[in-house]
């Protein structure tokens, strides 16, 4: 696929469990536009499959490495710092995972939208803070099953990333229904959900953050001409400005 395939954008080999890194290394050399790449379950790769993506194929846009327990902090960041087009990731149920390598990812993927950390058993309080200083585009976020967040750092997720529509928190044995519901008084863009432990996106959750974007725009444009304004003021209007004008000529 590797050697004939030099266009192809997206490649789901999910499930894929004999796969190893010399079968990635070859698909990362010989498709160098992958947009999107699907390797969960392929439970056989290593840090090398990773460090050749990272290398190869810097356009990658959507990543699910789930399931891929070899995986490393190291791994990660080489991947942050490469493919910096992230808007998708699926690092779930990857153990090795913690708020080292969740820290270069915050920083290098700024268009990030959509995490999935599901049990990543080493997932904490300080990642999710991280997270919410760094992915502030963050709209979707799975916490299934990590054990060691508590509701402090829900609460960092909900003001840092204030776009949150999606986020699950089912089996956080430390977050409480009653916290969630307290909560939701934050979250613009979000409802309770009903099919699992957390919140899913409003049914119009585009639209409003498309108005909230036009608002925070029209917000900024009205400071900077303010700020014109005060400027000429100082100066002594209008007249003020065309008389040193004409004195400099």
């Amino acid at each position: 696929m590797g050697k004939y395939c030099h266009k192809l954008e997206i490649l789901n080999m999910f499930g894929c469990k004999h796969v190893a890194d010399a079968g990635i290394k070859a698909i990362a050399h010989g498709c160098p536009v992958l947009r999107e790449l699907q390797l969960t379950g392929c439970a056989a790769l290593t840090g090398t499959a990773v460090k050749e993506l990272a290398t190869h194929c810097t356009k990658l846009k959507n990543l699910s490495i789930a399931s891929c327990q070899l995986i490393e902090n190291k791994d990660l960041i080489r991947l942050a710092k490469h493919c910096k087009e992230l808007e998708k990731l699926d690092i779930s149920e990857c153990k090795n995972i913690t708020s080292k390598g969740l820290q270069i990812l915050s920083q290098e993927c700024n268009n990030l939208e959509t995490l999935n950390l599901s049990n990543c058993v080493s997932v904490d309080d300080k990642a999710l803070n991280i997270l919410s200083s760094g992915c502030v585009g963050l709209r979707n976020l799975n916490l299934a099953g990590c054990q060691s967040i508590s509701e402090r750092g829900i609460a960092d997720i909900a003001h840092g990333c204030t776009g949150i529509g999606y986020l699950n928190v089912t089996n956080c044995k430390n977050v409480t229904r009653r916290f969630l519901m307290h909560l939701i008084t934050d979250l613009q863009f979000s409802d309770p959900a009903h099919t699992y432990f957390g919140y899913q996106p409003k049914p119009n959750a585009d639209e409003l953050r498309s108005k909230a974007k036009e608002l925070q725009l029209m917000a900024k444009a009205a400071i900077e001409i303010q700020r014109l304004i005060r400027g000429t003021l100082a100066r002594g209007g209008v007249r003020g400005e065309q008389a040193e004008a004409r004195e400099m000529k």
